[in-house]
């Protein structure tokens, strides 16, 4: 860096050179932008600067004579490391609301602000400070060469700390999308790797209970299935995890009819509780809103993880004891679950929404990895709602959330309230010569495992479906006959005829 002989400014009475020092811009340099409005302040700003340099780079100096001319500078240049604006141009104030488009309509708060005024009153120097994002205040009347020098050499320092720090935050961004994508890619081979032999053990297993044989090898055998099944639901909830973490689930809206969605809920809990030896209570306000509008996908997800939460720990009770209420207020409807399970300790309901934390499940045959509160919030995070929680030790869980009512609502007496199913409902789809089949929807999600391969999950539904209702009784047979063969491309075929109807 060199100094100039003297320690004060003196006004050049020549016409500034505004070709900007150098006919060409060094490939390395610090550029500063002058903003005044003063022929003479650009002269000498230009003298006193002329040899300056800071950590071994020169000094290119811009020049606007108004807040209009250094918007077109930056415009040009949008890496300028450096300004001094003066504050009174054209108007009172040009300079800060130059200095309000640099950092708000430019977004740039990289840039260094050294605003320079020669009349203080007009820009008094504590509310400038305090109200505009600067980072120095300078008064020409007491400005002398070597403060000058010094202020733009600080800012410049200043200039190059925060640029390093915002290139470590920007290093540490890329490093963890870089992890986002190698865990990504983990996941995917995790889903194909794993579950695929695990649907060959399950669909083996499965056959080999059908062959006649000694007890304990069908005794056996059934731990096989049954360890398989429960792996491979142990892995679709860590997959579950994952994915939500990386993309945070997207509301998607639809108005759906609350009654049939009700049911098929309800229905498949009471076989689970009734297997579990939990008896489930169902109590629903009548009458019912006949639709919501909301996410089905992710209120389907919420109820599954509380429900199945709920029914796992009240099974060690006898009796084990679950239920679900379901009341409304004039915004909202409310649903409330509530087990007679062993609750939490005051540190587990301090962790209780963390993944893999578990409350006391000893005894239990299915133990799962805890995920169950944490997938719900996560999905409810989706709904825009909020998950509320009590869990007094031995006394039990009670878990709470609302969702937004229509504004017109259409109501109906209770269909849930009995699980009495429709003869027809809406939803129903039945090709000519094909046994009717559940909602479009449903047999949407088969054909999507078929394409995939997850044959058994396929056997797992049909199952569910002949336990479920009557009507689809053939349906789910055919179902299992394609999945029992590994017949993928007939099943693939008979579930897309439903989806052509």
């Amino acid at each position: 860096m060199q100094n100039t002989h003297t320690d004060h400014l003196f006004f050049a009475n020549e016409e500034p050179q505004m070709t900007q020092e150098t006919l060409s811009l060094p490939e390395h340099c610090w550029k500063l932008l002058v903003i005044d409005d003063e022929e003479d302040i650009h002269a000498v700003t230009t003298l006193v600067l002329r040899n300056f340099q800071f950590q071994d780079k020169p000094l290119y100096l811009l020049h606007a004579k108004s807040a209009e001319q250094a918007k077109q500078v930056l415009k040009e240049h949008p890496d300028i490391h450096l300004a001094l604006v003066d504050v009174v141009m054209e108007t009172e104030n040009a300079g800060l609301q130059c200095v309000e488009y640099i950092r708000h309509e430019l977004n740039n708060h990289l840039i260094r602000l050294l605003l320079r005024t020669g009349q203080p009153g007009q820009a008094p120097e504590n509310k400038v400070v305090q109200d505009y994002d600067i980072n120095a205040y300078l008064e020409k009347s007491e400005l002398s060469a070597q403060k000058l020098i010094s202020a733009v050499t600080t800012a410049l320092r200043s200039y190059a700390e925060l640029s390093l720090q915002m290139q470590q935050v920007e290093n540490l961004q890329s490093q963890a999308e870089s992890g986002e994508n190698v865990k990504r890619a983990f996941m995917a081979n995790i889903s194909h790797e794993i579950r695929t032999p695990l649907n060959a053990i399950q669909g083996f297993a499965e056959t080999l209970l059908q062959v006649e044989s000694h007890p304990q090898q069908q005794a056996a055998i059934q731990i096989i299935l049954e360890s398989s099944q429960h792996l491979t639901t142990l892995i679709e909830d860590l997959l579950t995890l994952a994915e939500l973490e990386s993309n945070p689930p997207e509301l998607k809206l639809e108005c759906f009819h609350f009654p049939d969605f009700l049911r098929e809920i309800i229905e498949i809990h009471q076989n689970l509780a009734t297997f579990a030896n939990v008896h489930l209570e169902c109590d629903i306000q009548q009458p019912m809103p006949k639709h919501l509008c909301t996410d089905t996908s992710l209120l389907r997800q919420v109820l599954q993880c509380l429900l199945n939460n709920a029914i796992k720990f009240s099974a060690q009770k006898a009796p084990g004891e679950v239920a679900l209420r379901i009341r409304y207020t004039d915004e909202s409807v409310q649903f409330h679950i509530q087990d007679n399970g062993v609750g939490m300790s005051e540190r587990q309901q301090q962790q209780m929404l963390a993944a893999f934390e578990q409350g006391e499940t000893r005894g239990l045959k299915n133990e799962g990895l805890g995920l169950g509160l944490t997938l719900a919030k996560k999905y409810l995070d989706g709904l825009h709602s909020t998950l509320d929680i009590d869990c007094p030790p031995q006394q039990g869980c009670s878990c709470h959330f609302h969702l937004p009512l229509p504004k017109e609502i259409e109501w109906t007496d209770g269909i849930c309230a009995t699980l009495t199913p429709q003869k027809m409902p809406p939803s129903m789809v039945a090709p000519q010569d094909r046994p009717p089949a559940p909602s479009k929807e449903k047999v949407e999600n088969l054909y999507e495992l078929a394409m995939q391969g997850y044959i058994q999950d396929i056997a797992d539904e049909a199952e569910r479906l002949q336990e479920w209702d009557e009507r689809f009784h053939q349906f789910a047979q055919d179902l299992k006959q394609f999945s029992e063969n590994f017949q993928k491309s007939e099943l693939c075929k008979y579930l897309k005829a439903y989806l052509d109807a």
